[in-house]
């Protein structure tokens, strides 16, 4: 079962083509079409793009790799014609350079001057899809992204857990919570019926606060991951644009940029407005919703102090 990878992880997957009957030999090619070029290899990694290379918007996500008894050619490795002409099969190689990367194979068999088109096993179809995608939607079939909630489609953002306002998704697509994030410099991707907020810790002491949030806040109906300053789009700021997480994005692939909370505690040349809340959250605009949560402080002192007195209060948190 492969699902593609990509940065350190860059794996490989192999596709065979045999002739019925094998007594009949040739010469094989493969061409790889309708490959994803995402920029870099998930939505935020790496935070600065390269201009060439595997990780840059140029690069197509799979490729052939060198490999023994083929040739291969085209301006993106896209063509891979096997060396002798006495072959009744042949399996090449592609790799991937991308979570999220999709495309179609097809494979063509030559002998006495003809040309012959391989059909899929089982369907008929004149090409393969990779990863395996019946429907379509780039998404590996029978991966937890592939459905879920109202729709299977790769722009379909309807993560209907916690319900909240009565509004589902959280501006992510089911694309991109396939292709993935990097959290704490470890490849995760997301799931569609949960929805999904990003942290970016500054200086709170508490190393397990994503885990609070998950597991008291919200009774475990969201999904909060706390990032490095490197997985959001800049090291340091807090309007929008320099908090996007899905920045390393595709159009047709798109749902909305979606934005991490800075949280921190503040500091006696920033003082809380209410010394007795146990911390504030500032937004410019409304609704009053993650993606527009500029900044949330921490009274670390103040529950510091209720828990030594053995208050140990929660308070739900909903959207």
């Amino acid at each position: 079962m492969f699902f593609p990878r990509g940065g350190d992880e860059d794996n490989t997957t192999i596709i065979r083509a045999v002739v019925i009957p094998t007594t009949v030999t040739g010469q094989f090619r493969f061409d790889l079409f309708a490959v994803s070029s995402e920029p870099g290899y998930c939505l935020n990694a790496p935070q600065t793009l390269p201009t060439s290379g595997e990780d840059s918007a140029i690069w197509k996500d799979l490729q052939f790799p060198d490999q023994t008894d083929f040739t291969i050619s085209g301006s993106d490795r896209n063509v891979a014609l096997t060396s002798g002409t006495n072959n009744y099969q042949a399996t090449v190689t592609v790799k991937s350079y991308d979570y999220g990367a999709y495309g179609k194979i097809n494979a063509q068999f030559m002998v006495s001057g003809k040309t012959f088109i391989a059909k899929e096993e089982g369907n008929g179809k004149l090409y393969t899809n990779i990863q395996r995608d019946d429907d379509d939607n780039f998404i590996r079939d029978g991966s937890p992204q592939n459905s879920g909630p109202t729709g299977d489609n790769q722009l379909d953002d309807n993560d209907n857990m916690p319900a909240g306002s009565g509004t589902n998704g959280d501006g992510i697509s089911r694309y991109e919570e396939w292709r993935g994030f990097m959290v704490q410099g470890v490849h995760r991707r997301l799931n569609v019926t949960k929805k999904d907020v990003f942290i970016r810790n500054f200086n709170v002491p508490d190393a397990g606060i994503s885990g609070w949030f998950t597991n008291t806040a919200f009774n475990n109906e969201v999904d909060v991951y706390a990032i490095l300053g490197t997985e959001w789009k800049h090291h340091q700021g807090d309007t929008p644009e320099k908090r996007v997480v899905n920045f390393n994005y595709s159009p047709a692939t798109h749902g909305d940029n979606q934005q991490a909370i800075r949280v921190a505690v503040p500091t006696r040349r920033d003082p809380m407005q209410d010394p007795t809340a146990w911390g504030e959250s500032l937004a410019s605009v409304e609704p009053w919703v993650p993606n527009r949560q500029q900044l949330c402080k921490v009274n670390i002192r103040l529950i510091t102090e209720l828990l030594r007195n053995g208050k140990k209060t929660t308070r739900r948190v909903s959207f």
